[in-house]
């Protein structure tokens, strides 16, 4: 309840990561995709870094009714209901 309060008055661009930080650290690891955490923003962010297409998954949050995961099938990441 204490989240939900301290997020509602908050642009959703506060609450996501710097896309900045992102890109450095793909580039630091020489990846392309990043999974991480919730930050109350769960999507699949696709974007272009030095020309090449990367991806940013982020995670939903659980709640006591249902979660979504993320899956690898068929060569790909996939998310889930669970």
């Amino acid at each position: 309840m204490r989240s939900y309060y301290h997020k509602r008055g908050k642009t959703l661009d506060i609450m996501d990561v710097n896309q900045d930080t992102v890109a450095e650290s793909l580039r630091k690891y020489g990846c392309c995709t990043l999974i991480h955490g919730h930050t109350h923003r769960p999507k699949l962010h696709e974007f272009m870094l030095d020309g090449r297409p990367a991806k940013r998954y982020v995670l939903a949050d659980w709640k006591p009714d249902g979660a979504e995961v993320l899956c690898w099938k068929n060569n790909d990441f996939q998310t889930e209901s669970v």
